[in-house]
């Protein structure tokens, strides 16, 4: 849920779209990348490759794989605009200019190919989905939950985990990530329509609790360190 604050400063980022520097914080970046598709805003894209550029998220691997994703997402919603974005990114400094230059040249869907079964895979799908509102990322997410039931390899349990209680938050402020989860119920995968279920139906910190459980249980045994 986004507070009070942030529904502020997506306000003043409104006011503040003719400015070369609109997104000057975090929160405004934040706001700007996770409304996207409901508000869509192209006129600030360059001043986002700013402030990220000068910011940490673009030297993290973990945020810099989400920066390269959420503007990717952008840029293939965006055909029209892509040469004066090329031009924007050319003024980057090095590093930035080349994660930005990844984004522009490669598609999202290599860039969740290069990825393995993970929670930051997940992470790269609520990325794109964000900015575009496509479901086929939501059931990205959903897909992980198979790897429920896994005890032996750690990532798949902890992806599958993580599908499920972020499905289960984010589903109750986006209705098609709601919709996606609903369908997901009524399939075929037993392991997925019981997560699908589950991430409906129970609150957020009974599923991380249940979570947290099976990885101390696994741990005792000596399976997972």
């Amino acid at each position: 849920m986004k507070s009070n604050l942030l529904l502020l400063l997506a306000m003043s980022t409104r006011v503040l779209a003719g400015d070369a520097d609109a997104i000057s914080s975090q929160d405004q970046y934040a706001t700007f990348a996770q409304d996207y598709y409901l508000d869509p805003r192209p006129e600030l894209v360059e001043s986002a490759m700013r402030f990220v550029a000068r910011s940490e998220l673009v030297k993290q691997p973990g945020t810099a794989q989400l920066v390269q994703m959420s503007f990717g997402c952008i840029f293939a919603r965006h055909p029209e605009r892509r040469d004066a974005w090329k031009k924007a990114i050319a003024a980057l400094d090095p590093p930035s200019r080349a994660r930005f230059t990844a984004a522009m040249d490669g598609t999202p869907q290599q860039l969740l190919d290069a990825l393995p079964v993970s929670p930051e895979k997940n992470d790269v799908n609520w990325a794109c989905f964000f900015v575009s509102g496509d479901a086929r990322y939501a059931r990205n997410v959903v897909d992980a939950m198979r790897y429920l039931h896994e005890r032996k390899d750690l990532q798949k349990f902890l992806a599958a985990s993580s599908a499920q209680w972020s499905l289960a938050s984010i589903a109750t402020a986006h209705d098609r990530v709601r919709e996606v989860l609903e369908s997901a119920a009524k399939g075929e995968d037993a392991v997925v329509a019981s997560g699908a279920r589950d991430a409906l139906g129970k609150p957020i910190g009974e599923l991380r609790q249940s979570a947290i459980q099976i990885l101390r249980r696994q741990h005792d045994a000596g399976i997972w360190k």
